[in-house]
């Protein structure tokens, strides 16, 4: 029976997983009944999802990304470690906390803690934004590997969310290096008009899982404050991260 792209896909990652180091292109083509091109052309699918690395020079190495799956604990992991961190942004700030998951092109709402004050933007758990014009995702996607987050560019549509929401690839593309430079995404009324979000993302392992955001009304909000919630933000993301490693 011929070979399938799944079956090559898992004979690469078994290979890439029986060893600590770094496989070459040519050593995966030596154990392998397959050639260089399909190795190759399979390599970057797996690259573009997370599953395998590239360290330049031909070399690749697999991620964690396949243990955690396996392992079935992201989730509730996260969630839990989540809640008490969030609960006390919220606190402080009084504003709608959110964390989030990159799923494909899409975030998923994993915790939503709304603000107790009257005008604010709803969101619920288990909801779903297109990553390009949140903050959320905004925020994961800058931290992945240029590698991957430019599959992921090449395979989304882009459309409007608001007047504002970004549908430019090019402007997208210097969005999310600013992103990465900065340290924190935001994006203003470009996915809810009169609504602005920040957000930092959870990195563990170098990996970013996860992100946390504060959704604010534009009422609310100036420049000034941004840097004051960037701030919240990162000691959050800290506890967060160094819970989950």
């Amino acid at each position: 029976m011929e070979s399938t792209v799944l079956t090559k896909a898992f004979a690469i990652l078994e290979t890439l997983a029986t060893t600590r180091e770094s496989v070459s292109l040519a050593d995966l083509t030596d154990r392998l009944t397959l050639n260089k091109p399909t190795i190759h052309r399979i390599l970057q699918d797996l690259i573009g999802l997370g599953y395998v690395e590239s360290l330049g020079g031909g070399r690749y190495v697999i991620t964690n990304k396949l243990q955690r799956l396996s392992h079935g604990q992201d989730t509730a992991r996260l969630i839990k470690a989540a809640d008490p961190i969030l609960t006390r942004l919220h606190d402080k700030t009084q504003e709608t906390v959110n964390l989030g998951v990159l799923q494909q092109a899409t975030i998923s709402y994993l915790l939503v803690l709304e603000s107790p004050q009257a005008l604010r933007r709803v969101e619920s758990a288990g909801g779903t934004d297109p990553f390009y014009s949140t903050a959320l995702g905004r925020a994961i996607v800058s931290h992945l590997p240029e590698v991957r987050w430019k599959r992921l560019l090449q395979g989304v549509e882009l459309k409007r969310q608001t007047p504002n929401t970004i549908i430019d690839h090019d402007e997208l593309e210097a969005t999310l290096r600013e992103s990465k430079r900065r340290g924190f995404a935001d994006e203003w009324e470009e996915n809810d008009m009169g609504v602005m979000c920040v957000a930092i993302p959870v990195v563990v392992e170098g990996e970013p899982i996860a992100a946390v955001s504060l959704t604010v009304p534009m009422a609310r909000m100036n420049r000034s404050r941004e840097r004051e919630l960037v701030a919240e933000l990162q000691d959050t993301t800290q506890q967060l991260a160094a819970a989950m490693s």
